[in-house]
């Protein structure tokens, strides 16, 4: 295989599988916006879009004018998607590495600090005051919850506020090491030493692979 594009497309997703391992395998739970999520996501796959489908269908003719530039052109589409796409996305919270029995009662008395009219209905919740509806999504290997809008009518203030407090809720939360994080961080690390001797084994080639991709 291309090294060049070895690197190019497995390097990023080495480096994101890893991540998610390191998170995943912390004695204390992690907030982030689902925005954060997708766009980290989409860029961990970027180099596959990169070597795959925008070099098989590469704008020659925008090659003749512009030169190399073009490539910023579409890494800057390529990003420009990413952001059209998180704000096309309903509001969306993700924790990672928290047990269910500590994820619910956590946002149940958060939901009641921030409306008193908060109630669940099975694994939604509903703060009518706020404007937040919303459906706790769970994957128990992992143990990674995910708090998804339900409806279109939703607060995105109110939203911003509920990551906020979640986040310092279970800043100082221990809930124990989760070993199926190892597996992430084993993963990624054999992916990225693979791709690490891939490249550093044939300089040559990658020097040429970078010319027929980017110079042409």
């Amino acid at each position: 295989m291309d090294p060049l594009a070895l690197g190019l497309g497995f390097g990023p997703i080495a480096i994101y599988l890893a991540a998610l391992g390191i998170v995943n395998y912390r004695r204390f739970p992690l907030v982030i916006a689902g925005w954060k999520d997708t766009a980290a996501f989409m860029l961990a796959f970027g180099g596959l879009i990169v070597v795959g489908p925008i070099n098989l269908f590469f704008p020659l003719p925008a090659y003749f004018q512009f030169g190399p530039w073009v490539w910023a052109l579409l890494i800057a589409l390529y990003l420009l998607a990413i952001v059209s796409l998180n704000l096309w996305m309903k509001p969306k919270i993700i924790v990672y590495n928290i047990p269910y029995d500590d994820i619910r009662p956590a946002l149940s008395e958060l939901a009641l600090e921030l409306d008193p009219d908060a109630r669940w209905a099975g694994e939604c919740l509903s703060l009518p005051n706020q404007g937040i509806q919303l459906y706790l999504d769970y994957f128990p290997l992992f143990r990674n919850a995910r708090l998804v809008a339900v409806g279109r009518r939703q607060d995105f203030q109110a939203w911003a506020e509920l990551e906020k407090r979640l986040r310092n809720r279970l800043r100082q939360l221990d809930v124990g090491r989760n070993w199926a994080g190892v597996s992430l961080l084993v993963v990624g690390l054999f992916l990225g030493a693979m791709v690490a001797l891939g490249v550093a084994s044939q300089p040559s080639q990658v020097a040429e692979a970078f010319d027929r991709l980017f110079l042409r």
